[in-house]
């Protein structure tokens, strides 16, 4: 604790130069968990698992809203990004809750959901929910069809 302090016996310059690199590098892990975590003087921040998108909100900028305030308020390096990613799929928009869906994964990384909500009102986007509820129709009456032919076959 006290080569990260600065304190005695560390508080000379001579002693801080030859600090083993794995120190350095802990120390540097532990400021910047602890700036991070200081919240904008002023604003009140809602727990980072409440926070959704307003929709006329850029994806981007909610991305960007719930990783700061996870990385503020959560502690656990392992489950932060499990949560973040969670969060973002769950609590966004309407309109890229079905960007992300059309994706067709089940769970999509950061990366590809943002490209996909980036794409909202492009033409690749319209022909993809165009295809997306075309195969569905489709999907549906071959599905009645069939349900109607074993009707049939049956009597």
């Amino acid at each position: 604790m006290s080569k990260l302090t600065g304190d005695p016996p560390d508080d000379q310059n001579d002693n801080q130069v030859n600090l083993p690199r794995t120190a350095l590098d802990d120390i540097k892990k532990m400021a910047r968990r602890a700036f991070v975590q200081i919240q904008p003087a002023g604003s009140f921040e809602k727990a980072y698992n409440l926070i959704s998108q307003d929709s006329a909100e850029p994806f981007t900028t909610f991305v960007d809203r719930v990783i700061q305030a996870a990385e503020r308020q959560c502690g656990d390096d392992i489950a932060r990004p499990i949560m973040i990613r969670d969060i973002i799929e769950n609590n966004a928009s309407l309109e890229c809750k079905r960007a992300i869906k059309a994706l067709g994964k089940e769970r999509p990384t950061v990366p590809e959901m943002i490209d996909a909500c980036n794409q909202i009102g492009s033409p690749q986007h319209v022909a993809t929910i165009q295809a997306n509820e075309l195969g569905k129709t489709i999907g549906e009456k071959i599905e009645r069809a069939l349900t109607a032919q074993a009707a049939q076959a049956e009597t």
